[in-house]
């Protein structure tokens, strides 16, 4: 540990604007809208993740805003009882044909989407979702890509549904985001000085911001977003982990285990006698205990969740992370602050280049 004598490259990581983040987390695991055409019931179902980008896309306006389909011929031919039949390429979105099918829109749709009105060219946007309608034994899926706005304004003009209910949404959760750890004596951090980089020896995310975090029995898979204003982090995957997995798996008994309870029993007391009578001695010969290792983490913020958003996390969500501006990150020795400074990248390997110290000398 030391002052760097060069300039480390300051780690460069994407991200999203906050109506994207809002659009995301009100997404969460998926959304549902029921509905009726002829008396049959049907379902849209908007998810996070993208489907295989097939047929004809098409651009339509509606009353929240440009919505653009993946083999959009299928999916809206379910959303009436009027069939949609695109071609390649030029559709006319002056035909009368569009009159007649917001005609046999389902009423409930038409409530939500207001009006429907073909675009000639395809119209890029930022948000992606994957949405899906089944009517009766009919089912399609189309990749949906529109404004985060137009996805805010959907859920304010219908009564969706979330794919999971939520319970005690508003009981709070901070969850540290912990890019990895390291260790330093108290005299090492006692001469730390503004300027100096310390190296993660041990991470749970990479230069890229790529890696894992671990909240409860979930074991997410993400991504730092950390260009802009605001730093977030993208749900790549998620899996269970066992917990029994991981605090018990040197737990287990066996038939020897009363046999040798007694002789456990004896050693452990000789043990801690050994230990009694050297620590002892160390506190006697007046020894410091300055180079005693102490554990430290870098964290570079916090996820601010209630626990209804926990049960809505799935692949795709975005979050904020709280508490540091894109690029920084603090050093902790445990959930004590002890100095922050700027994330870089020495010899491929992620560090924290400390602008100030927060350690009381």
């Amino acid at each position: 540990m030391g002052s760097c004598a060069v300039t480390a490259p300051v780690i460069k990581l994407p991200v999203l604007d906050s109506l994207t983040v809002q659009a995301y987390r009100r997404l969460g695991r998926g959304l549902r809208f029921s509905f009726e055409v002829a008396g049959e019931v049907g379902e849209l179902l908007l998810e996070p993740g993208r489907a295989p980008e097939c047929g004809v896309s098409l651009s339509l306006e509606t009353r929240c805003g440009v919505m653009t389909f993946s083999d959009a011929g299928p999916l809206l031919s379910l959303m009436g009882d009027c069939p949609v039949v695109l071609a390649d390429t030029e559709n006319d979105p002056c035909s009368w044909f569009w009159a007649l099918f917001e005609q046999r829109m389902s009423t409930q749709l038409v409530s939500v989407f207001g009006y429907v009105r073909p675009i000639c060219d395809v119209q890029p946007q930022t948000f992606e979702c994957r949405a899906s309608i089944a009517l009766g034994q009919a089912r399609s899926v189309s990749r949906l890509r529109m404004a985060p706005e137009s996805l805010l304004a959907l859920y304010e003009s219908g009564h969706w549904h979330p794919l999971k209910a939520s319970v005690a949404d508003r009981f709070p959760f901070l969850i540290p985001v912990i890019l990895g750890q390291l260790q330093l004596s108290v005299e090492q951090l006692r001469s730390v000085q503004p300027g100096d980089v310390v190296l993660l020896e041990s991470t749970q995310l990479d230069v890229e911001g790529v890696g894992q975090l671990n909240v409860g029995k979930l074991r997410l898979h993400v991504m730092i977003d950390d260009e802009g204003a605001r730093r977030c982090l993208n749900i790549c995957s998620i899996e269970e982990v066992a917990v029994d997995d991981v605090f018990f798996a040197s737990t287990d008994v066996d038939a020897n285990a009363n046999a040798n309870a007694n002789a456990n029993a004896n050693a452990n007391a000789n043990a801690n006698a050994n230990a009694n009578a050297q620590a002892q001695r160390v506190l006697d010969e007046d020894q410091s205990l300055e180079n005693l290792p102490l554990a430290l983490s870098v964290r570079c913020g916090a996820l601010k969740l209630s626990l209804g958003e926990l049960r809505q996390l799935a692949p795709g969500v975005v979050l904020n992370i709280e508490g540091y501006s894109p690029g920084m990150a603090g050093l902790y020795y445990g959930d004590r602050p002890i100095g922050q400074g700027q994330l870089v990248e020495v010899d491929g390997r992620l560090g924290l280049q400390l602008s100030r110290i927060i350690f009381s000398r």
